[in-house]
């Protein structure tokens, strides 16, 4: 069974918003509810989990991420419900990050801040996969997001705290951020559009790719910013960061004039 279930929130400001997250192959909608309740847990970032609003066959969701809501609509979470993350330190750039706002690959924003922390967990196998898939949301075929720049700084960030093995996947996404960043171009709307139509690309499609690329750029330019900040100054120091991160940091030093 397929399911997105939306989770609902109550925000800092009051605010309610809900959120589509996946549940795949799960053996009832219990079993999806139960899991939404986890990852609740493991998103709040500030907010409250109030419960789910809304249950979704995979092939009837319209593609939608978040959306405000009257929190008053969410079912509550199951009473008795044990669900809680691996116990983990604080790390101020994933807790602190408004992860709602954003998107990713796959959903909201907010799935990179809960991966972005399970990273932390004490158990390494669920610590490795949760870096794999932070990367593969925030850095998907050759795309960044408007969450890349922030997750870029958490995964920086998380080097000094993980297993060996988390670090070396974190720092090869963090050389494919570097290298998407690198290599992004620069262009308005109409010289998108235009390049696009000339690479054949059908004109139905055309806008799309142009949102699209431009969501990138600006991803690109925040991600350029993330890594010249001094938390990656003393990465490199230490030698915690890969090839393509550290030359695309020497190459915005000498296009800044170096510091």
């Amino acid at each position: 069974m397929n399911l997105v279930l939306g989770l609902v929130w109550r925000n800092p400001d009051g605010s309610h918003t809900e959120e589509a997250w996946q549940y795949l192959g799960t053996a009832t909608v219990d079993d999806a509810v139960a899991g939404a309740c986890i990852d609740g847990v493991a998103g709040e970032f500030g907010r409250v989990f109030v419960g789910v609003g809304s249950v979704i066959a995979l092939d009837d969701h319209d593609g939608w991420n978040t959306r405000r809501v009257d929190g008053a609509t969410a079912h509550p979470r199951p009473a008795g419900l044990v669900a809680a993350e691996p116990v983990s330190p604080r790390l101020e750039p994933i807790e602190d990050g408004a992860w709602w706002r954003f998107v990713c690959a796959v959903g909201t924003g907010t799935l990179g801040g809960v991966q972005l922390r399970r990273c932390l967990s004490t158990d390494v196998d669920v610590a490795h996969g949760a870096a794999d898939i932070v990367g593969e949301a925030v850095a998907h075929q050759m795309t960044l997001y408007d969450v890349t720049p922030t997750a870029t700084l958490a995964m920086g960030a998380l080097l000094d705290h993980v297993a060996p093995p988390v670090g070396e996947t974190l720092a090869a996404w963090l050389d494919v951020i570097a290298e998407q960043s690198a290599d992004s171009v620069e262009g308005s709307d109409g010289d998108l559009r235009s390049t696009f139509l000339a690479e054949g690309m059908p004109e139905w499609l055309v806008d799309d790719l142009v949102a699209r690329a431009a969501v990138s750029i600006a991803g690109a330019k925040g991600c350029r910013a993330s890594f010249m900040l001094p938390l990656f100054d003393g990465l490199e120091a230490r030698a915690r960061l890969g090839p393509a991160t550290v030359a695309l940091r020497r190459s915005l030093r000498g296009i800044g004039g170096g510091h």
